[in-house]
């Protein structure tokens, strides 16, 4: 069904639903992020007892299915209020798996094309790594996931978006989109070095961000045009999560053009900096979190303002992604950089990744210690204590992946090089899937009354949305969609 005038009264219900949220403890968040860890475990696990590893397989993406998303659902719904019991179940099922007798090729020649691959495998991209593919498959499994799940009482109001001050889960889910975005641009400016070629131009940029825009502006014709329950408070009346994405690469590659005078993360604190003391030095703040909202201007103030922060993500993730992507970690640094199909220094990442997550977190927790309440965590302003909280907690995640990959439960070299065939398939058609992701959860929205479904309702419809986007994903695996 449609709303109409008659469901004026529930989309006002919904709108409340939805809005005037506290939010939830940074610990408390990282304990049901941990899921994404612990699955990531149990597929290594089954992987070593299997001997269809790396099989490109129907049947491959609904065993990866049921081992990687289907305790994702389940976590941010009727498990959300018992992470550490739901992780202690799962690791009960990894000891059962690792009981189980490893299961080896069932011939020579199919160990030896497997060590083959295995081998290949990083020549084929210099720039891959399997942790980067995990990590860009739980975030954007967390994210379409959630933002259906937040339509149900199901889902914990906790981990919704919050109103102005706080941190939740999908406060945290929006900053790790923008940092991936970052992350992932990187291999741009790799492939660029030595070869004496300028960053991309603003048009050529925007050339190829026009159609997330168009999303933009689909999007918003779509909410106004259907009276669709809106919070108003997230981006503004008239700007919305696109509009941020198609500008990012603009800004960035006028960011590229400095970066060999000072590097993409000092540009980020930099950025941020001054964010933050627009923020606190100048009526902006105020501005931004009060009701007013008299001209064009202020209706889209949030998204406006905002802006400047998720830049500094999107250059943070873009930092990162140049330690994380290439074989050596310092590879950008390097003089000698002809040789890209090197060894991957793993060893080594680790130490770089784990040293700045210990900056990251220790720069939030003098800011969320020390400094007064006007400072706190906001993803409505993106200031700075957001801006460092999402990086701290995306290169955490990054360094527990790759800590898997080293000393984890597979004991398996396959798992250094390859990550799920499931989460690769999300990986190539992101945006795609995205999309499709916010036209199904428009569906639902419109053809049900989420607000009073039960949990199990909300269970199955979840797994069945899931399985729509795992499937699409799956099946446009080979192609390379232009979105």
């Amino acid at each position: 069904m449609d709303y109409t005038a008659s469901d004026n009264s529930y989309k006002l219900q919904k709108e409340a639903f939805v809005s005037h949220n506290d939010g939830d403890t940074v610990l408390d968040i990282n304990k049901v992020c941990w899921t994404a860890v612990s699955t990531y475990q149990l597929w290594q696990a089954v992987q070593s007892r299997s001997r269809t590893s790396g099989a490109d397989s129907s049947r491959t993406a609904v065993i990866e299915y049921i081992i990687l998303v289907l305790p994702l659902v389940l976590a941010l719904t009727v498990f959300a209020h018992a992470p550490v019991y739901f992780n202690a179940f799962l690791y009960m099922l990894i000891g059962l798996v690792r009981t189980l007798r490893r299961r080896q090729p069932s011939s020579v020649r199919q160990q030896q094309k497997t060590k083959q691959e295995n081998q290949h495998v990083p020549l084929v991209n210099p720039f891959h790594k399997s942790l980067v593919t995990v990590w860009r498959a739980h975030m954007m499994l967390m994210t379409v996931i959630c933002i259906l799940a937040v339509d149900f009482p199901a889902f914990p109001r906790s981990f919704g978006k919050t109103e102005s001050w706080g941190t939740s889960l999908m406060d945290l889910g929006v900053g790790s989109f923008v940092f991936s975005l970052g992350l992932t641009t990187a291999p741009s400016l790799l492939k660029r070095i030595g070869t004496h070629q300028n960053p991309p131009s603003i048009l050529s940029a925007l050339g190829k961000t026009w159609i997330i825009l168009l999303l933009g502006f689909i999007r918003l014709a779509m909410v106004k045009g259907t009276e669709y329950p809106e919070h108003v408070t997230e981006y503004g009346v008239h700007w919305n999560f696109f509009f941020t994405l198609s500008l990012l690469p603009i800004f960035g590659g006028i960011a590229e053009r400095w970066s060999r005078k000072i590097s993409f993360k000092y540009m980020a604190l930099i950025v941020t900096a001054a964010h933050q003391l627009l923020l606190v030095a100048t009526p902006l703040q105020q501005y931004t979190l009060n009701d007013r909202r008299p001209n064009l201007l202020a209706q889209n103030k949030e998204g406006l303002v905002s802006f400047a922060g998720y830049l500094a993500i999107y250059l943070l993730g873009y930092d990162t992604g140049l330690y994380v992507l290439p074989p050596d970690p310092y590879y950008i640094h390097r003089r000698d950089k002809h040789d890209i199909h090197e060894k991957p220094n793993l060893g080594k990442l680790l130490n770089v990744l784990f040293s700045y997550s210990v900056i990251w977190w220790g720069m939030f927790g003098v800011i969320h210690l020390v400094l007064p309440a006007q400072f706190q965590v906001s993803r409505r302003l993106a200031n700075t204590s957001y801006v460092l909280w999402v990086a701290a907690f995306n290169v955490s995640f990054l360094c527990l992946y790759l800590a898997v990959d080293l000393f984890g439960f597979a004991g398996n070299s396959l798992t250094k090089t390859r990550g799920p065939a499931l989460f690769d398939a999300l990986n190539r058609n992101s945006l795609a899937v995205f999309l499709v992701a916010n036209l199904l959860t428009g569906l639902v929205n419109v053809s049900m009354k989420t607000m009073y479904a039960s949990d199990t309702t909300a269970v199955l419809v979840l797994l069945m949305y899931t399985g729509i986007l795992v499937t699409f994903a799956w099946q446009s695996r080979h192609l390379r969609l232009k979105i």
